[in-house]
């Protein structure tokens, strides 16, 4: 969620036989990109040809397949590979930054508890709504008089760490626009 939310690209790697989970994976992985109103964000639910500097520009999540002869790095060149979030499907891996903060401290908490075919969306809603919360304290703060480094300063001494800030600037960015 923190490189969703912060808008790094994601790529999830898959194979052949994976697509269709892979796919809807993506499809649903979509609707919690955030944007601005009116905004597009392209999401490729099957790539086949390598990425670009200019991918990681324009899109917010790609599928790439992979058959069996090729590896993740035939299709994701080595410079773009510390600028993205790489689920793969094929070994079960991820690759993204690391994230220690607040925001998102207890999200695996509350997945854990659920059940294997309990309802996964309002957990997630529920997550989101806390975060908007976050953004419009967040507003609050920095339109009042306080100087924006004084903001900044007095969030950090409540316990939220500097991967929450890159979250919270990120989205109020969006929420303001």
């Amino acid at each position: 969620f923190y490189s969703l939310l912060t808008r790094s690209p994601i790529i999830v790697i898959s194979t052949p036989h994976q697509l269709q989970d892979a796919t809807n994976f993506v499809s649903a992985l979509c609707i919690f990109v955030p944007r601005r109103k009116g905004e597009t964000v392209f999401v490729d639910v099957n790539r086949h040809e390598p990425l670009t500097e200019e991918d990681m520009n324009t899109h917010a999540i790609l599928n790439v397949c992979i058959d069996g002869s090729h590896i993740a790095e035939d299709v994701v060149p080595l410079e773009l590979m510390s600028k993205i979030c790489i689920l793969n499907l094929k070994d079960c891996s991820l690759t993204a930054p690391t994230y220690t903060g607040r925001l998102l401290a207890d999200i695996d908490q509350r997945l854990r508890i659920l059940s294997p075919n309990s309802a996964l969306f309002p957990v997630i809603i529920g997550m989101l709504s806390e975060i908007e919360f976050t953004l419009g304290w967040w507003h609050l703060m920095t339109s009042s008089a306080v100087d924006a480094s004084e903001a900044s300063i007095y969030v950090l001494s409540k316990g939220y760490t500097r991967s929450d800030m890159q979250i919270i600037e990120k989205l109020y960015k969006l929420w303001k626009k």
